[in-house]
């Protein structure tokens, strides 16, 4: 475990400069950024002149559906407020590198937790070790650690509810019962994971079912599904019922800050039914291929329980059932932007910690057993070596980028992006026009003293450059994406336009685009409007 420690804080070299692994999450940080600052809501408010928030309302905001809306007069992004509200006290603390101790801490106490729960289960230091070597060097989970996304704090929060359900269920002639306390932590901690990820409601419904089902004595025996023996009325309903109580209070919250239980996701655009159908397909197989290639490790779990006998089988068939059950769900409610640029199948990082604990006690169980034991160190040792250059040597350390899973190492996407934070802080021009609201998302929130506007048009550019001839400005910076070409400067000059500027004299403008260079994946020019009556 020191040494995943190790390594996690190494990959932190990833996130210097300002870059995000994720556009998305420059969304996030800007809302951190204003909640760091005291404005404590959940639109997203970036104080401006008034004539900046005119020709935002009229189009030109940077932000635009599917990740941003607008609604009477406010703007909220596509993404639950909670992690931004939960890190924005240590970025206020730290800065930038404030952004990224949740998500590495998160990862550290999986890691601990799995380490606690194994060492009740009374399983042996080496198989510890080579199961959390799986889950550190063998996994996309590791790399996430260095990512601001709430991935890492979700499935902490889930798998150390989960983990106290089973934490007695292992050893002989262990107190099968937990405490009411306990029962009431474990389901609140399941339940908030739904605040941060919303695939975590599917967890939230199979322990229910599961747990109601385990104090069912009208089911067959052959079906009983125990978690943990022993589970009284009392513990069901207080587990139950902390898990119910999490979830309703976001519905609750949901209701009063965005107007509807669902919050965000009630305003994207609605899917027919064929649509969704065909959704569902894609989200099956792109999540499943990304898992086993990923993740090999994930077919050892589900071999492993088949030849384990007594209490181990009936801990490790209530992990394959509850994991098995989840990546059936997941893809059913997964959301269009499954495929959106990833490391792995981020939406299944919780099987990660359920196959280590699998693997634990399978190779512990079946050491004594000298043809079983070789043959699942074997598979062991495979599965570690496949996936580790697949996630560390891959992910970590090369220039890597899988088309098929639209997953993108973390040095891919630092080197594109750091030379246009750095180059943007040179230009004295505080207006930035640029063609595709994902330049905004990656570059605003280490450039707070620029102002973005999404000019996706001609007649956006014209609009924009009218409004700053009315502000006494000559020129603006324009930036686009390297491999999508802006048409506004492949004209060289936008000319004969013209506008009623504020002396009420009609004025002949023009716009001429000078290249200042290609950043990283980003050209950029400035424009400079010359004007004349």
């Amino acid at each position: 475990m020191i040494l995943g420690i190790g390594l996690s804080l190494g990959l932190q070299v990833h996130n210097r400069d300002g870059v995000f692994f994720s556009s998305d999450a420059g969304l996030k940080a800007l809302l951190a950024q204003q909640f760091s600052t005291g404005t404590w809501q959940a639109s997203l408010e970036i104080p401006q002149p008034t004539w900046v928030l005119t020709l935002w309302r009229q189009g030109l905001y940077p932000f635009a559906p599917p990740y941003a809306y607008e609604q009477q007069g406010n703007y909220f992004i596509t993404f639950p407020f909670a992690f931004p509200a939960i890190t924005a006290p240590f970025y206020a603390l730290m800065g930038y590198y404030g952004f990224y101790v949740v998500p590495l801490v998160s990862l550290w106490i999986i890691w601990l937790r799995f380490w606690q729960l194994c060492r009740v289960w009374q399983i042996r230091s080496r198989f510890i070790a080579l199961s959390l070597g799986l889950m550190i060097l063998a996994s996309p989970l590791t790399l996430y650690g260095a990512m601001y996304w709430e991935h890492t704090l979700a499935v902490a929060l889930a798998f150390w509810g989960l983990s106290g359900l089973l934490l007695h269920a292992l050893p002989q002639g262990a107190n099968d019962r937990i405490s009411i306390n306990e029962a009431l932590v474990n389901g609140a901690c399941i339940g908030l994971s739904v605040w941060l990820r919303p695939e975590f409601l599917c967890m939230v419904i199979i322990l229910a079912a599961m747990t109601v089902a385990s104090h069912t004595s009208r089911l067959p025996k052959r079906l009983w599904v125990i978690v943990p023996q022993g589970l009284t009325l009392g513990l069901v309903i207080a587990f139950t019922g902390a898990m119910a109580l999490t979830v309703l209070g976001l519905l609750g919250v949901n209701s009063v800050i965005y107007g509807h239980p669902l919050g965000i996701y009630v305003w994207h655009a609605p899917l027919s039914l064929g649509q969704r159908f065909a959704q569902i397909g894609r989200n099956y197989g792109f999540m499943v291929v990304s898992l086993v290639r990923y993740f090999p490790a994930v077919l050892l779990a589900l071999g492993l329980p088949w030849i384990m006998q007594g209490r181990t089988r009936a801990a490790s068939m209530v992990l394959l059932v509850i994991g098995v059950t989840f990546a059936i769900a997941v893809p059913l409610i997964a959301p269009s932007g499954v495929d959106d640029p990833q490391w792995g199948p981020r939406l299944y990082l919780i099987l990660v910690p359920l196959t280590g604990l699998i693997v634990a006690a399978g190779l512990d169980q079946l050491w004594p057993d000298s043809p079983k034991r070789w043959g699942a160190m074997a598979a062991v040792a495979l599965m570690l070596t496949v996936g580790t250059h697949a996630n560390l040597v891959n992910g970590g350390l090369n220039t890597y980028v899988d088309p098929q899973t639209n997953s993108i190492s973390l040095p891919s996407n630092h080197g594109p992006v750091a030379p246009a934070i750095a180059a943007l802080a040179t230009y004295n021009e505080p207006w930035v026009a640029m063609a595709q609201q994902q330049i905004a998302q990656q570059l605003w929130p280490s450039a707070r003293l620029k102002t973005f506007f999404r000019t996706e048009t001609d007649e956006a550019i014209e609009q924009l450059a009218s409004e700053l001839v009315n502000q006494g400005e000559s020129s603006f910076l324009y930036i686009c994406y390297a491999d999508v070409p802006c048409a506004a400067t492949g004209k060289g000059t936008l000319t004969s336009v013209l506008f009623r500027g504020d002396n009420d004299h009609d004025t002949a403008m023009s716009i001429s685009f000078k290249s200042l260079g290609t950043f990283g994946k980003y050209p950029f020019y400035r424009g400079l409007i010359q004007t004349k009556q």
